[in-house]
This record gives C-alpha cells, structure tokens and sequence, in this order.
C-alpha cells in the first residue's frame, strides 16, 4: 500500500507543471485541447509528407539504378 502512495505521489508530482500551466493561463480546458489536437494534426502531416519524400526518393533512386523498365 505504501508503494502505491509513493507511486501515485510520483505521478501527481509529474503532471503538475502541466496542470499548474493549464490552470493559470487564460485557455479554458476545451481550448487546450484544441490547440492539442491542431499541433497532433501538424504533427502528422509533417510525418506524412516526410514519408512521401523519403519514398520518392527512394523510389527516384532505384529508378535511376535499374532504368525505366
């Protein structure tokens, strides 16, 4: 039992900064979670156009390598 006080002390203690953040800035809850969403949704387009590129690029490569055909 003393483990798991310990342990859910620890997480508290590392979720505050971020709870402390949210609470004295002027974004209500559902603001944040906004702005979560839209920096996951830049965060995926990112990836995908990164992976595009990278297999065009590869795709270019082995083109180049083995001709047209």
């Amino acid at each position: 039992m003393q483990e798991e006080a310990h342990d859910v002390a620890i997480e508290a203690a590392r979720g505050a900064p971020a709870v402390a953040g949210a609470v004295a800035s002027s974004l209500t809850l559902n603001e944040w979670v906004a702005v979560a969403t839209g920096l996951y949704i830049l965060i995926q387009c990112l990836y995908l156009l990164r992976k595009w590129w990278r297999e065009e690029k590869d795709w270019s490569h082995k083109e180049h390598e083995y001709g047209h055909g």
